[in-house]
């Protein structure tokens, strides 16, 4: 069919309750994203784009319905849409596709023809998809989704300034200043120093390149999340460098400057998301206590995040100075993070449960860990006892009555 032919044709909607609907309609584009994962690695230029499958296409288009009965006509579609079955939509462009309407906007203002606007995502049919997809990775997605947000969002809604670079700059090297003297490897040290020594030189570039600019600063800030240490000491980390950009928030006044903190404060959430998907050993959760606890560091970080945004928000978005959070980039920051916390409280189920007693009388190192632990060959079992109980050296020798001791079972 030639593209004349395909021009003259009609779009054929079969909504879910089995109604046909061919209404006037304008040609509109459609597009196609893909589930992509980015990974940078220390020392190895240039990054790896892991490209997985397709997402469902989307477009919106634009439906007129005309004549001396559209109004009936538009009450009948606005029916059909209230059932939840997916749409059959031939589009003559597009070709048919099985699709939900996101949303539909009825204009009526044309007296003789009413427009109505819908946006349309595919759905695949199936109830249960052949493909299963794990928790760690399913998780990731969504953080990769609210930063991919978090750029797009201010690439997009936001013309800098001058100014709008100087605090670009300043939170940059306060957060830097932060992190910079806890990383414990030489090539971690390395890596996210040149990683904010690049984002700094983005930065300065702002106005006419903001997508790159956003997009070096994000990966500076997330970097921690994957320093050496443990998950605790990590979100610590992350978790003082949302306080310190929090601490600020009173001072925003243009919309450019709130939608750099939102901007900035999403990426240390996400950051605090990747850190708890990469734990550094078994022993980040060998127990209920410090899953429970990434947990509240998460959820509460998380929680004041929203209050800030809603202490920024305005009452409309009607003029220059309006500042409405981006609802793209928080919906995929919502989905981040209540799925990432549902699997870590399915860790917290399956993990040891803390005890604590207090020895009633003097004793020592290997006797206690005997009892409670037992012991190992490789002396594992000390090495914990000493961890989780913080054991000095003057309590090697021995530990008095009355002293708490931990133990997990």
């Amino acid at each position: 069919m030639s593209w004349k032919e395909r021009v003259e044709s009609d779009i054929i909607i079969t909504t879910g309750d089995g109604k046909i609907y061919t209404p006037m309609y304008k040609i509109s584009p459609l597009s196609d994203s893909f589930n992509i994962a980015e990974f940078n690695f220390p020392n190895i230029p240039g990054t790896k784009i892991d490209r997985r499958e397709i997402k469902g296409s989307k477009y919106t288009v634009d439906l007129y319905f005309q004549g001396e009965n559209h109004l009936e006509e538009v009450a009948s579609f606005r029916e059909s849409s209230k059932d939840k079955r997916p749409w059959i939509v031939s589009h003559p462009m597009h070709g048919t596709l099985t699709m939900h309407p996101a949303s539909i906007r009825y204009d009526p203002s044309g007296l003789n023809v009413t427009k109505v606007t819908v946006s349309l995502l595919e759905t695949i049919t199936e109830d249960n998809p052949k493909i299963t997809v794990g928790p760690t990775e399913q998780a990731s997605r969504f953080i990769i989704q609210a930063t991919e947000a978090s750029d797009e969002a201010f690439a997009n809604q936001v013309v800098a300034t001058s100014s709008d670079s100087n605090l670009l700059t300043n939170n940059l090297s306060d957060i830097y200043d932060e992190a910079s003297t806890q990383v414990t490897l030489n090539d971690q040290a390395n890596e996210y120093f040149n990683l904010f020594n690049d984002a700094n030189n983005k930065i300065i570039n702002v106005i006419s390149e903001p997508l790159f600019a956003i997009n070096a600063v994000k990966n500076t800030i997330m970097y921690p999340s994957l320093f050496s240490i443990s998950v605790k000491a990590r979100l610590t980390i992350l978790s003082d460098q949302f306080t310190g950009l929090y601490s600020a928030i009173a001072t925003l006044i243009t919309p450019n400057e709130k939608k750099i903190f939102e901007n900035n404060a999403s990426s240390l959430v996400s950051g605090m998301l990747q850190t708890v998907l990469n734990p550094l050993d078994e022993l980040d959760f060998e127990n209920t206590t410090d899953v429970l606890s990434a947990i509240t560091t998460l959820t509460d970080t998380y929680d004041t995040y929203i209050l800030g945004l809603d202490s920024l928000q305005t009452d409309n978005g009607g003029d220059e100075t309006s500042f409405i959070p981006d609802f793209d980039l928080n919906l995929a920051l919502y989905n981040a993070i209540y799925y990432t916390v549902s699997q870590l409280f399915v860790i917290a189920l399956s993990a040891k449960q803390e005890r604590i007693e207090y020895i009633s009388n003097d004793s020592n190192l290997i006797s206690l860990t005997h009892r409670f632990l037992g012991l190992e060959p490789n002396d594992s079992t000390i090495d914990q006892f000493i961890r989780i109980n913080k054991i000095g050296l003057n309590e090697f020798l021995q530990i008095k009555k009355g002293r708490e001791i931990k133990y997990y079972v």
